[in-house]
């Protein structure tokens, strides 16, 4: 009896271990195991760079006889560049605001786009500010397709004929050379951005287009660089439309400063660019002189605009004085610089600027613009001061 119980608690007791053997089994083989990242997911993340900056602004205005505006402001930006393969990349960058012009949100101000109540403090609307791909088929060749980024040349990055904020929505291509063992550069840029897309369920409409040809030469000796450019920029389909075709900023009796007939433009916008800058950089001095002289060969008059600085860069400080006269159609005035004169044409004075680099990533910088527009008729003065904190990372 006494063999009989042991034997079956034996027996019982192995059951039972195998019984839960075999349950742990069956669980270790349901868990699901997460598997470790691809390869090519690890790669691509390490091909993957972040970069943003955010700007604290202060600042001035006064236009003509009216009290001076006093304001805060501030603009941030985002973005992200992916290294999709050798010869492909993708970026992207998100902007507050609104305008195409500008990424400014006026603190205190009302939300833009406008949402219901816009009580003390709204949230601030951020915008795709770009998407584009690049595509390099060979070492020399870039295409750029998207919303893209500029690539142009103007000389010291001047805003005349394009104000920086804009992002070209199309194709570009961009061909880069060396001659005489590089020291001459070749950089022909080519594009075509819309401007608007037109649609009639009843009428036969064109889209109106930016049309963009560049060629730019660098030549450097010893320790000079001088670049010289020519250029044509090309709006199709402006003549005849209405101003609020472009821009809800405009109105029938204004299209900031271009000429109009029974509130339609009068001409289209055919701008020839001539651009050169001179560098001398003698560590840790740089000094350039630069001047750029544009015209719209579509308008009969008032068609012509120029530009005439000097920059001046010692270590951490730099300095840059430029005058410039915008005739009254010389440009497409909703894509000219929205600070100077208020971004209207007919307009001239200068833009004078000083910055001081704190560190690797913060920047102070003040620049005055002292302007008058309407130059073409009675003029009126207008002044501008930003103060502005810049962080990037």
């Amino acid at each position: 009896m006494i063999f009989r119980a042991l034997t079956f608690s034996l027996v019982t007791i192995f059951s039972v271990q195998m019984w839960a053997q075999e349950k742990k089994t069956s669980a270790v083989e349901n868990i699901i195991v997460t598997p470790e990242p691809k390869k090519e997911v690890v790669e691509l993340i390490k091909k993957s760079e972040f970069t943003g900056d955010f700007r604290y602004r202060y600042q001035q205005i006064t236009n003509g006889s009216t009290k001076e505006r006093r304001r805060n402001q501030l603009m941030f930006r985002v973005g992200q560049n992916i290294q999709l393969q050798d010869d492909l990349k993708f970026t992207y960058r998100l902007m507050t605001g609104a305008e195409a012009g500008s990424g400014n949100v006026t603190l205190g101000g009302t939300a833009t786009p406008a949402t219901s109540g816009n009580q003390g403090s709204p949230r601030q609307f951020i915008g795709l500010d770009l998407a584009y791909g690049t595509y390099n088929p060979a070492k020399d060749v870039s295409i750029f397709f998207g919303k893209n980024a500029q690539y142009f040349y103007f000389a010291s990055k001047n805003q005349i004929i394009l104000d920086r904020d804009i992002t070209p929505e199309g194709v570009g291509v961009q061909y880069k050379t060396g001659l005489f063992d590089d020291t001459l550069m070749a950089t022909v840029n080519l594009g075509g951005f819309w401007v608007a897309e037109k649609y009639s369920a009843t009428d036969e409409l064109n889209d109106t287009f930016l049309s963009v040809a560049q060629l730019n030469l660098m030549y450097k000796f010893s320790d000079f660089q001088i670049i010289a450019g020519y250029g044509m920029f090309n709006y199709s389909d402006v003549k005849g439309e209405l101003p609020t075709s472009f821009s809800n900023l405009s109105t029938t009796s204004n299209a900031r400063g271009n000429t109009l007939v029974g509130g339609r433009y009068l001409n289209n916008y055919e701008i020839k660019q001539a651009s050169l800058e001179v560098k001398w950089n003698m560590k840790p001095f740089e000094v350039s002189i630069f001047g750029e002289a544009d015209e719209n060969t579509a308008a009969d008059t008032l068609g012509r605009a120029s530009l005439l600085g000097t920059s001046f860069v010692w270590d951490r400080i730099s300095l840059t004085y430029m005058y410039q006269r915008v005739e009254k159609d010389a440009v497409f005035a909703i894509y000219t610089d929205g600070d100077f004169a208020g971004g209207v044409t007919s307009s001239e004075g200068s833009i004078i600027s000083a910055g001081y680099k704190l560190s690797k990533n913060a920047i102070v910088s003040y620049t005055t613009y002292q302007n008058r527009y309407g130059i073409d008729v009675a003029s009126t003065d207008y002044a501008r001061s930003n103060v502005d904190l810049t962080l990037s990372f």
